[in-house]
C-alpha cells in the first residue's frame, strides 16, 4: 500500500535544545530515482514548522524556502536537524539539515521564513498562462518524460493532464518554446480539517521543471536526467481546490546546467506558489522501472 504525502512528512522529536533533532522515514512512493528533491525540501520545512510549534509560534506559516542539495538521500530512515536563526512574534527564520539516519554525509540544507498574516498591499501582477483548461486537457496525459507507460513513482501519486507543450517521447512536434504545463490532482489530497491544501505540497510540486528544457530542444533530444542543485519556493496563497496547474519555463541552458522557474495555480486562476532552480544534465544510466 502506498504512503500518502502526509505520511512522508510525519516526524518525531528526538532531542531538543539550541538545535533540535527530528526523525522520519521516507518511502520510494514519492521518488523519481530516489525521493524527490521537492519532497525532501518539504520534509525539512515540516521539521522547522514542528520546531516553531514546540516553541509556541503556532500561528506562523511557511512563506518561502531555499534548499541546497548536496547528496542523494535514499528511501529509509532520515534525520533532520533544525536550528532557529531568528524567532520573532510575527516572522521567524530557521534552517534544517536532512540526511540519512546514522550518516555523516549531508543530504540537503533548507532555510525557510515563516510569518503571520499582516496588513499591506494586495495584488498579483503575474498573468495566468495560456494553457488548456482541465476539461480541454486529455485525461491520462501528463507530459511524463522517458516513454509511454514509463511513469516515475512520484507521478503515480497524481492524475496528470498535459495543458501546454508536447508528449516528450513523441516525434510529431517541433521545439523552440521552453514551456511545459500540466494539471495535477493528488489521488489522496493532503488537506487540513477545513479542506485547505497542505502548503508544503506546493514545495514538492515545484520540483518538476525539467520537461520545459525538453520543449525547447524538440523531439529526438539526447536523453538526460536533471538533478536539482537548488530549489527556491515562495508560497503566496492557500486553496481548497484540487486541480493545480504546474507551469514551468526554462530560461537558459549553459555549460551543462539549466535554470528554470515554475508557477503553480489553482483552477480558479489563483497563483499559489512559484519557484526557481538550477539543475545539471547527466546521462541516464537506464530507464526508470
Amino acid at each position: 500500500m502506498s504512503r500518502s504525502f502526509s505520511d512522508e512528512l510525519r516526524l518525531e522529536l528526538q532531542s531538543a535544545g539550541d538545535s533540535s533533532r527530528y526523525a522520519g522515514e521516507l518511502s520510494d512512493d514519492w521518488s523519481f530515482r530516489s525521493p524527490s528533491g521537492g519532497l525532501l525540501s518539504a520534509l525539512g520545512v515540516a521539521a522547522m514548522r514542528e520546531e516553531l510549534r514546540r516553541l509556541g509560534a503556532t500561528e506562523q506559516a511557511p512563506l518561502s524556502c531555499t534548499a541546497t542539495f548536496c547528496s542523494v538521500v535514499p528511501a529509509g530512515e532520515v534525520s533532520v536537524e533544525v536550528a532557529p536563526l531568528r524567532i520573532g512574534n510575527a516572522v521567524s527564520q530557521l534552517r534544517a539539515r536532512v540526511r540519512s539516519a546514522g550518516s555523516d554525509e549531508l543530504g540537503l540544507e533548507v532555510s525557510a521564513s515563516f510569518g503571520v498574516p499582516r496588513k499591506g498591499p494586495e495584488f498579483c501582477a503575474a498573468r495566468f498562462p495560456e494553457v488548456k483548461t482541465v476539461e480541454e486537457s486529455p485525461p491520462g496525459s501528463g507530459g511524463v518524460p522517458f516513454a509511454p507507460g514509463v511513469v516515475p513513482r512520484f507521478f503515480q501519486r497524481f492524475e496528470a493532464r498535459r495543458a501546454a507543450g508536447n508528449d516528450l517521447w513523441a516525434r510529431d512536434w517541433s521545439g523552440g518554446e521552453a514551456h511545459h504545463a500540466r494539471w495535477m490532482r493528488f489521488l489522496e489530497t493532503p488537506v487540513d480539517a477545513q479542506g485547505v491544501l497542505e502548503p508544503l505540497a506546493l514545495v514538492a510540486l515545484s520540483d518538476t521543471m525539467p520537461p520545459s528544457v525538453v520543449q525547447y530542444l524538440g523531439p529526438g533530444f539526447e536523453p538526460f536526467i536533471a538533478p536539482s542543485l537548488d530549489l527556491t519556493v515562495h508560497i503566496v496563497r492557500s486553496t481548497q481546490r484540487r486541480w493545480l496547474l504546474c507551469s514551468a519555463r526554462a530560461r537558459v541552458a549553459f555549460q551543462g546546467y539549466a535554470s528554470a522557474d515554475i508557477e503553480i495555480w489553482d483552477d480558479e486562476r489563483n497563483l499559489l506558489a512559484f519557484g526557481t532552480q538550477v539543475m545539471l544534465f547527466r546521462k541516464p544510466p537506464k530507464l526508470l522501472p
